[in-house]
């Protein structure tokens, strides 16, 4: 199940953090839609490959 993050991201950035917290949130957020479009892509060339 692929779940947005941006909501939990402004929930956190709601509080007082550091740029440097809010960097390594925002590339852990890249990272994680990263492997989210791979796994889309995967899965939809498996479908195609199917049909």
């Amino acid at each position: 199940m692929l779940v947005s993050r941006e909501p939990s991201k402004r929930l956190v950035l709601g509080f007082d953090t550091t740029p440097q917290q809010t960097q390594s949130m925002d590339a852990a957020l890249g990272i994680s839609r990263r492997v989210e479009a791979q796994i889309l892509r995967a899965w939809q060339s498996a479908e195609f490959g199917k049909a």
